[in-house]
């Protein structure tokens, strides 16, 4: 790492491109640390709440301002992490560290979900896109299914483009849009209503060519051009 990386502890982005913007978030590569990358909140979105006076601004305080999103996800974390370890399953959500300083605000420290060859992996929506899964990978998203459900993960935004494909590990892993960010979280506590949600998010993915979705054995199949 570089004196321009950091300055007394400080991680600097500027001179830095973010590799994936996202509504709130935007993604790096942590500076000296080739395994992981960073998650920091959107200039516009902190700006929105440095703006705020008042009462508004004291709640801010206690609800960690724009960053309220940072303590959902640690808690959806770590709940399906021991959950993992009561089950003895695999950890269907990519590692998520600590938290680091920036120039860009608070940054989430996540693992680097790579392809064979050290890149970013491709998304599951990317790899649709090339056509029909083999029967090595539909197998790998279908174990991906299996752990979902028997978590009972709540992922709101489930869908191929927040699923990354770990080559490296064979598995298929959420990336984001997970934790119940709704003011009363129902899902999280009705296990019913919250699979029912999962069953209605995977069976949208079949609107992504190449998959059906089976409600009542909760796999995927492969569809063939010429099926």
């Amino acid at each position: 790492m570089t004196n321009t990386d950091t300055t007394a502890g400080l991680t600097i982005l500027k001179d830095y491109e973010p590799i994936a913007n996202g509504e709130v978030r935007d993604v790096w590569h942590r500076p000296g640390h080739p395994d992981q990358l960073l998650k920091t909140i959107r200039t516009y979105k902190r700006e929105k709440y440095e703006r705020r006076r008042g009462l508004r601004r004291a709640l801010d305080y206690f609800r960690m301002g724009p960053y309220g999103t940072f303590r959902i996800e640690y808690r959806c974390y770590l709940k399906t992490a021991y959950r993992c370890a009561q089950q003895k399953r695999p950890l269907p959500i990519a590692e998520m560290g600590g938290l680091v300083i920036t120039d860009r605000g608070l940054a989430q420290v996540c693992e680097k979900i790579a392809d064979a060859s050290g890149n970013v992996a491709q998304t599951l929506e990317d790899v649709l896109r090339e056509g029909p899964l083999s029967d090595e990978r539909l197998k790998w998203l279908n174990d991906f299914v299996a752990n979902i459900f028997a978590l009972n993960v709540n992922v709101p935004d489930l869908r191929p483009s927040n699923i990354a494909l770990d080559e490296v590990n064979r598995r298929f892993v959420v990336i984001d849009g997970y934790g119940d960010k709704t003011l009363i979280p129902i899902r999280s506590w009705l296990t019913w209503l919250n699979q029912k949600h999962l069953d209605y998010r995977f069976s949208e993915m079949e609107k992504h060519r190449n998959l059906k979705w089976s409600s009542e054995r909760q796999i995927f199949t492969v569809v063939h051009p010429a099926d």
